[in-house]
């Protein structure tokens, strides 16, 4: 098993399968272009930051499905509180399970942030979660919160926030984070994608157009889709023999 499937799994608290790309687009999660798009930006080098308000939205879910299309010769590994930040750079995709104040030894704040959003700058990439569904939510628990500025958050690149809707009548008080996680959730879709590119951030929608080169990523995934090749590592055994 190798360090991507390994990360992959340590990444599922709960026991679960861990969910594919392929999953997630049959689910409706996201389109099969926005899946072609994030994985053209991954290949190119691109960290990834997945938010989304209550628990059980699929962060978790979505950012490690996206582990599978890292390069080969990159090590995944997952982060823990006061992990030696310095030690991580090229040839890195250094995992955070969640950026949050929570005290929790894989949850990350503060001083953490900072180690963590360094990586890109010496050739590494990061990926992670975070309770938000703005850039400037984002922006207040990174760069403010955190006190790791701006670079912090324009470190990963790319930005997926996940929209959850409601059943009708599902219990909540309303207000703490606690309530909305009680509530039955109907749906989870990611409808747009912030990208950082240019010294800006640009948006995509769930029907982005995409050039030559995301095309035959598309009908990679669609190919996939078709034959059944699902699981993260039949998915990832895949793509790396088509690389």
């Amino acid at each position: 098993m190798d360090s991507v499937t390994t990360t992959i799994d340590q990444c599922m608290q709960r026991g679960e399968r861990p969910l594919s790309v392929i999953d997630l687009i049959e689910k409706d999660l996201i389109t099969l272009n926005q899946a072609a798009w994030l994985v053209s930006r991954i290949e190119e080098g691109s960290s990834w930051l997945v938010g989304a308000i209550p628990g059980h939205a699929g962060k978790t879910t979505l950012m490690s499905a996206l582990l599978v299309f890292i390069q080969a010769q990159e090590q995944a590994t997952l982060a823990e509180a006061w992990s030696p930040w310095e030690s991580f750079g090229q040839n890195c995709c250094v995992v955070a399970e969640e950026i949050s104040d929570h005290n929790r030894g894989r949850y990350l704040w503060d001083e953490d942030v900072h180690g963590l959003t360094a990586i890109p700058a010496r050739g590494g990439r990061i990926a992670a979660t975070i309770h938000a569904t703005t850039l400037e939510q984002v922006r207040d628990q990174i760069s403010r919160q955190c006190g790791a500025g701006e670079s912090a958050v324009t470190s990963f690149g790319i930005f997926i926030p996940i929209e959850v809707t409601y059943e009708p009548g599902s219990p909540s008080d309303g207000h703490s984070p606690e309530g909305r996680r009680r509530r039955a959730i109907r749906s989870r879709t990611v409808e747009v994608i912030h990208y950082y590119d240019s010294g800006q951030w640009n948006t995509i929608d769930r029907e982005i157009k995409l050039t030559g080169k995301q095309e035959s990523i598309s009908f990679f995934l669609r190919s996939c889709l078709e034959s059944g090749i699902d699981s993260c590592e039949a998915l990832r055994k895949a793509w790396l023999a088509e690389r």
